[in-house]
């Protein structure tokens, strides 16, 4: 039996970094893939330790040819265009964070015969089976009938939780 969920990462941008350091930091899950474009895996490396707005890294982070070093974990970096070409199945993935704002992901992955069991992205394209908020509706999350989640937009993050204390305790009437 798994003792945490093992994700996988598909665009290892700003977004994606911030939640790779934050689950650093929670450890609430194992992240052993990492897909990004980028062939760079020195820079892919640099970017995670040096953060302009997070500032260093409070981890030991390093690469090699094909994978990201972190404290005592190997991260193994492919470096794929399309989402459905990397083996994420071979690593008894749960579900794939898609952080790099690519709609055409979406269409290349077919539920059906995808080696990937879920998807969570960061963004709301056409074709999401459903859209979550932390703190609104987590709850109605179906992960057996809801292939491809969305974890929303940033405004509707911030405001959403806020707007949903307030409906509860007034009844906001549109």
């Amino acid at each position: 039996m798994k003792q945490k969920p093992r994700i996988g990462i598909n665009g290892f941008g700003r977004i994606a970094r911030a939640i790779f350091r934050i689950n650093k930091d929670t450890n609430f899950f194992d992240i052993p893939i990492i897909n990004e474009i980028n062939p760079d895996n020195k820079n892919i490396a640099y970017l995670l330790k040096y953060d302009t707005t997070y500032g260093r890294a409070n981890f030991y982070i390093n690469n090699n040819e094909d994978s990201l070093l972190v404290d005592d974990d190997i991260i193994t970096l492919y470096h794929e265009e399309n989402i459905a070409n990397v083996p994420w199945d071979e690593s008894d993935i749960d579900f794939v964070i898609d952080c790099s704002g690519q709609h055409q992901n979406l269409i290349k992955i077919d539920k059906n015969t995808s080696n990937v069991k879920n998807i969570v992205i960061t963004n709301i394209p056409d074709g999401v089976d459903h859209s979550i908020i932390i703190g609104c509706n987590e709850e109605s999350l179906d992960p057996i009938n809801n292939f491809i989640v969305s974890s929303s937009i940033c405004d509707a993050i911030a405001g959403a939780p806020i707007f949903n204390i307030i409906n509860k305790n007034y009844n906001i009437i549109n």
